[in-house]
């Protein structure tokens, strides 16, 4: 929580997906204040992965697991 997206794709990586909230992962994941989120999926987990949420100021806000299921 507080990272910014670059140490985010520093340590995880480029994103599997991305945009802005509710795009990708859709409306299930929503915080009030939540602007942009990443979708990392692994080709082993599928459908499932995880989401990470970025405010305004792309600071993560939340994180969560992720099923397209």
């Amino acid at each position: 929580m507080g990272e910014s997206k670059e140490r985010i794709v520093a340590e995880m990586g480029k994103p599997s997906e991305h945009g802005a909230w509710g795009l990708v992962a859709g409306f299930g994941y929503h915080t009030s204040n939540c602007m942009n989120e990443f979708v990392y999926r692994d080709p082993f987990l599928l459908p499932d992965g995880y989401l990470v949420l970025f405010d305004q100021s792309d600071h993560v806000i939340g994180k969560s697991t992720y099923s397209s299921a």
